[in-house]
């Protein structure tokens, strides 16, 4: 009988040891997107995956797949250093995000000298499991046509995240893997598998979480940094309302003091915060039609203005034109657009819930003070996918233990360049001069009259990264970025 038992655990070592001797090695597969006929794969880009711990302290444990592109350089000696790119959610592909802007004029610049290496990272659309979520999709569809209150809504969007939570429950996958940790352990290990060494790194918005885990962890494998919406660690999407209503702030205040502006928009704080009291009470009837054609009443409300208006702010910074329209009567920007309030359909809800639930629950909770006259913006703002009141609910469903993070300085000096928008509503400027002090070796610089995303879609940004990542010894060229001031439209 013992004989039989050592036989039986002889075994079961076996398949283990059998089932994880992949990881960390790279195999080569199909790239999952059409490519553009000049560029060939195999030569130009090379595609495949890494197979990877669930968990890294756990090397004996269940494995996941890793999807990575190399888009190689048209240098015929490249650096040794690669550069690679995080986007951001936390739950956007980095190949779906990036892969047309490497095969054009983009690559062109960022390619010129070095590989630049994508890493779809766990829990995307191409890695193997990946945690999108049609039933969110199919949610946000379903709430324009009705009239819920916000107790209600927030109950509505639970209810998707559940059967969401339950399939990846009944598929076996462990929500609780998915982690800036393991993110950051994983990129480690892809490029380990890649056979670099070192490599520069960019991030923007929850990619910068990622950046920050890889700086603080494996600083020694870091040629450089460069972020874009650089998120708090402390404070991450958790103080996301307050800091959109002080952006509106700030915007307000701008017109205020300008007399073109104040001519334009006069008294416009005063007016938009009045007309959202206004629709609560009185919502405007728009008739719209579905994907299928199907007609069905849209009522405008303050609280559906101010859902909308937060989302759309992370590409518009023409608020005061916005607003303006809206005073008019007009809500033709709204309805056009009224699916753009969750993000587009290969993004990775449940990776992100993974990460709101683990690393940013416990500051869900704290209590971030605004102007108490933004209180029907704010109470607006609940129902959004990332409020705090959105993902204190979500995490009770996905049931998943917070990690510990910790409150120490990421203290190195790994060279780093931090470029910001000043109209940033979700990672003002104020983060990246905070870790501006902890970084011996930064830069940091911001685009005046820019919204969160804008920056990343500058010609500038892609100038002064190339130039940084090729020497980061010294501060890159920023005279680009004085071009940009406040520059409101008026109608």
């Amino acid at each position: 009988m013992k004989n039989l038992i050592f036989c039986f655990v002889a075994l079961l070592l076996l398949f283990a040891c059998e089932n994880n001797s992949n990881i960390g090695l790279y195999k080569n597969a199909e790239f999952p997107l059409e490519l553009p006929e000049s560029t060939v794969e195999g030569k130009d880009v090379s595609f495949g995956y890494v197979t990877v711990p669930e968990f890294h302290a756990k090397s004996n444990g269940n494995t996941m797949e890793i999807a990575v592109a190399v888009f190689h350089s048209y240098s015929e000696s490249p650096a040794p250093e690669p550069l690679v790119l995080l986007s951001g959610g936390p739950g956007d592909s980095n190949i779906n995000t990036f892969t047309a802007l490497l095969c054009g004029d983009g690559g062109k610049l960022l390619r010129s000298k070095q590989d630049v290496v994508l890493i779809e990272i766990r829990g995307t659309c191409f890695s193997k499991p990946n945690l999108i979520c049609p039933e969110v999709f199919e949610c946000e569809k379903e709430l324009q046509k009705l009239d819920l209150s916000d107790k209600e809504m927030l109950s509505f969007m639970s209810q998707s995240v559940n059967k969401a939570h339950d399939r990846f429950k009944e598929e076996g996958i462990n929500l609780a893997a998915f982690n800036n940790r393991e993110i950051a352990d994983d990129i480690h290990m892809v490029m380990k598998a890649l056979e670099y060494e070192k490599y520069s790194v960019f991030g923007f918005s929850a990619g910068t979480i990622t950046v920050q885990y890889l700086l603080d962890h494996y600083p020694e494998s870091i040629h450089s940094a460069t972020m874009t919406g650089v998120v708090s660690l402390r404070d991450n999407l958790a103080a996301s309302t307050a800091n959109t209503i002080e952006t509106l702030e700030l915007i307000f205040e701008i017109c205020e003091k300008d007399k073109i502006y104040q001519s334009a928009y006069p008294d416009l704080e005063n007016r938009f915060l009045h007309m959202l009291d206004s629709l609560n009470e009185n919502p405007v009837p728009v008739e719209l039609s579905d994907e299928n054609g199907d007609v069905f009443t849209f009522n405008v409300t303050g609280d559906k203005i101010s859902r909308w208006l937060a989302f759309g702010m992370y590409m518009n910074n023409q608020v005061p034109l916005t607003v303006s329209r809206f005073l008019k009567g007009d809500y033709s920007e709204l309805t056009s657009s009224i699916y753009n309030a969750s993000p587009q359909e290969t993004f990775s809800h449940g990776l992100s819930f993974s990460i709101m639930a683990s690393e940013f629950v416990n500051s869900m909770s704290n209590n971030y003070t605004y102007n108490e006259k933004y209180a029907t913006f704010y109470n607006g703002l609940s129902t959004a996918w990332h409020s705090p009141q959105f993902n204190l609910k979500m995490a009770e469903v996905w049931d998943i233990e917070p990690l510990e993070i910790s409150d120490q300085p990421i203290v190195n000096d790994v060279p780093t360049l931090m470029l910001c928008a000043e109209f940033d509503h979700v990672c003002p400027p104020k983060y990246a001069e905070e870790l501006e002090a902890e970084l011996s070796n930064s830069h940091l610089y911001i685009f005046k009259g820019l919204a969160h995303t804008q920056v990343a879609l500058t010609p500038c940004l892609l100038m002064m990264m190339n130039e940084f990542t090729n020497d980061p010894s010294k501060a890159p060229d920023a005279s680009c970025v004085q071009q940009y001031q406040h520059n409101f439209k008026i109608q």
